[in-house]
């Protein structure tokens, strides 16, 4: 289970935000307690002290509300760091288990251990993204209390709220690649797919890649995210194509089988949006990486064990 999950920033930050929106409410309580001893002292008129009251007033709820956000968001960003720190040791326990009932020597038991693991990143993105929709939910909130459109200063003061949620919930960034996944080698992938069936369906991953060799002719390199570049039974290559194995991406067994054997990237395209550090490794190394979120529900309708797109 990747550790790009857990918040980046410590609850701690936001409580001290919240401390600190609440001694300046304070202050502008004592300042407005003051000017109104001076104001009345003096005989000023009242409607001048109105104005001067209301700009005070309004000051102070606003620090208010800044510090009510931040206690908030530190409360989910606490509750998040549990929630994931749950999964975690779920996904330790599983493991451990595995070390201690599969055989030695077992070639199965590392896919095992890699399934384990994705099924914990599978969940952790749920409690990410869980936590994401609740810290807009808070930030709607305190736009709202402060009469609608004028939400942005405040979250201002924590750094905006687009940079506050980056840091607090959005650290895995899995950001569907923008490129329109080639149609031909799109086709090609549901073919593959369609031909991996039964429980394989929950933790096979494909890809399909267009390469060059050094002299201009172009080839396809079918990616697997099993080892060796094992292909399930019912899944065939066509005349001409190349396989490669082993990477958890199977965008990423195509471009070391190609750096390996001295072929050029071209396009490839994957069954799921990529993290958008394997996309940028991949176009640096030449690769226009595309995805084709349907090649596994396409492939085969109603399949209940098909992996959730």
């Amino acid at each position: 289970m990747r550790s790009g999950w857990w918040p980046r920033i410590d609850p701690g930050e936001y409580r001290a935000a919240g401390d600190a929106a609440r001694a300046r409410a304070r202050e502008l309580a004592s300042i407005r307690a003051d000017a109104a001893r001076v104001l009345s002292g003096l005989g000023a008129a009242a409607p001048s002290w109105a104005r001067v009251r209301g700009v005070l007033v309004r000051a102070e709820e606003t620090e208010l509300a800044r510090a009510g956000l931040a206690d908030a968001l530190a409360e989910l960003t606490a509750d998040t760091r549990d929630r994931l720190d749950a999964v975690a040791a779920a996904a330790a326990r599983d493991a451990h288990d595995l070390t201690a009932t599969e055989a030695p020597g077992d070639p199965l038991l590392d896919l095992r251990r890699d399934l384990v693991d994705q099924r914990a990143d599978a969940v952790a993105a749920e409690v990410a993204e869980d936590a994401e929709t609740r810290a807009g939910e808070l930030a709607r909130r305190h736009d709202a209390d402060l009469g609608g459109g004028s939400g942005a200063a405040p979250l201002a003061g924590m750094g905006g709220v687009a940079a506050a949620l980056d840091r607090v919930h959005r650290p895995h960034h899995y950001a569907p690649d923008r490129a329109a996944a080639e149609p031909g080698l799109a086709a090609r992938l549901r073919e593959l797919c369609a031909g991996v069936t039964g429980p394989a369906r929950g933790w096979v991953r494909l890809a399909v890649a267009r390469v060059v060799d050094g002299v201009g002719r172009s080839g396809v390199v079918v990616g697997t995210s099993e080892l060796d570049g094992y292909l399930r039974p019912g899944v065939a290559l066509r005349d001409g194509e190349l396989v490669a194995g082993n990477e958890e991406w199977p965008e990423l067994s195509i471009a070391a089988f190609c750096a390996a054997h001295g072929l050029a990237g071209a396009s490839v395209v994957g069954a799921y949006p990529l993290p958008e550090d394997v996309a940028g490794y991949l176009r640096a190394q030449g690769f226009d990486p595309s995805a084709a979120p349907g090649a596994w529900s396409d492939a085969v309708e109603d399949d209940g064990d098909a992996p959730d797109q």
